[in-house]
Formats: C-alpha cells, sequence, structure tokens
C-alpha cells in the first residue's frame, strides 16, 4: 500500500471489533457476507478493511473468512462427533461439499474426516 487508507483508523480495536463480529456473533454464518457488507458493520471502506487484513494479518478477505469458518467447523466436528461432515461445512457457512472439503485442506492440511479421527473425542 504506497499511502495507507488507515491513518485515522485504530487498527487493533478494529481487529478486536472484527474478532468479536466472528466469535460472538457469527457473522461468517452470513452466505451473503462480503468485504463491502463488513467494512461497513465496522464502519470502513472496502479498502480500508481489505489493508487492515492485508496488513495485520497478512491475507486476503476470502482467506479470513475461509480461516473463520474452518476453524468453527474443526470446533464442531469434534464437539458434535454425530453430525456428517457435510453438515458441519454448511452449517459453518460453505455453500457446497467440494467447497467446504477444499477451504479445509487448504486451511488445515487435512480432510475434515481425517480431523475428527484425530481430534474427535472419544468417549
Amino acid at each position: 500500500y504506497s499511502h495507507s487508507t488507515l491513518q485515522q483508523v485504530d487498527c487493533d480495536a478494529m481487529l478486536a471489533q472484527l474478532d468479536a463480529l466472528m466469535q460472538v456473533q457469527r457473522r461468517y454464518l452470513d452466505l451473503a457476507l462480503n468485504l463491502a457488507s463488513l467494512a461497513a458493520e465496522l464502519s470502513l471502506s472496502g479498502h480500508q478493511l481489505s489493508e487492515l487484513l492485508n496488513s495485520r494479518l497478512g491475507k486476503g478477505f476470502s482467506r479470513y473468512l475461509r480461516e473463520v469458518r474452518v476453524a468453527a467447523a474443526q470446533q464442531m466436528l469434534c464437539d458434535e462427533p454425530s453430525a456428517s461432515v457435510l453438515s458441519v461445512g454448511l452449517s459453518v457457512g460453505f455453500t457446497s461439499q467440494s467447497n467446504f472439503y477444499e477451504a479445509f485442506r487448504e486451511v488445515a492440511g487435512t480432510t475434515p474426516g481425517q480431523y475428527r479421527k484425530l481430534h474427535g473425542r472419544t468417549g
């Protein structure tokens, strides 16, 4: 970013607010969630949110969203052993099994089924 759009922005506070939107309000469940709508919720422009994610977290919006959704899926795979892998993927905001598997492998380095076998709770 040759000149920053974040001069007037408290980046740490924005990241905390973003984290709260994702973890507490679970905005990642919204299938229509996009950079512009999330930026608006944070009272930022799309450019500002994009720069914030890239400069502070080292990733773009779509990668960030995939990572948040995969983290939620990892939690669910462990907490709900009877839920099918596909239902877990759909319930955390992925639109198809192929999207879910591709993102999960990219982020976690394994398939959802393998992850559950490795990390699942055994009674």
